[in-house]
């Protein structure tokens, strides 16, 4: 919709006078008196209004990292209206039914003192459990502690939730490419996977 936003016809936020008075839920009133009292109560008409360029990327900039600012931009502006609306003492159930949001977003805005960048791995990166160890158990194994009961007791002392299983096929791994390269040395290069 983005993309075609320059070739959609501007159009009223608000109901037509095309409408009904029945479809509207007004009833015994003359289609005259609906139409004054709208005209009274709605001095002025708000339309939609777009950037006149609205996806023209700078140049040099890939088509994906455009359309992730542009997302960006956009959760960016549902923060400021959430934290517009909390400045305004309204509940964040109220705000989350007026801005058509999760109530666990609101919440999230809500708290949050600047914007909460979103922070996903990058394509084929996982994270795990172990990797704030990794360094650790690297630098036990270089001292000779090639134990996993022992390395597993002391992890878990550091505060390790993972399991046992998670740890064994580390060492597995750290074993074989000890074999393989014959030497320590080769170990420090896979700390950070």
């Amino acid at each position: 919709m983005d993309r075609k936003l320059s070739c959609l016809p501007e159009i009223e936020e608000h109901a037509s006078d095309a409408i009904e008075a029945s479809a509207q839920g007004i009833k015994d009133q003359g289609a005259h008196q609906i139409a004054e009292s709208q005209a009274q109560s709605e001095p002025e008409k708000h339309y939609r209004t777009g950037s006149p360029s609205p996806n023209k990327r700078p140049l040099g900039m890939r088509y994906d990292e455009f359309q992730k600012q542009v997302r960006r931009d956009k959760r960016a502006s549902r923060y400021q209206d959430v934290r517009t609306l909390m400045e305004q003492g309204l509940s964040q159930r109220a705000i989350a039914r007026k801005l058509k949001l999760a109530r666990a977003t609101v919440s999230k805005f809500a708290q949050a003192e600047e914007y909460p960048e979103m922070h996903h791995p990058k394509r084929g990166e996982k994270r795990s459990l172990l990797d704030p160890y990794k360094c650790y158990i690297l630098h036990r194994w270089q001292q000779g502690c090639t134990n996993g009961a022992q390395l597993y007791d002391e992890i878990k002392a550091h505060g390790f939730t993972g399991s046992v299983a998670l740890l064994r096929m580390f060492l597995a791994d750290l074993r074989k490419k000890h074999q393989e390269a014959g030497s320590a040395s080769v170990l420090t290069l896979d700390a950070s996977r």
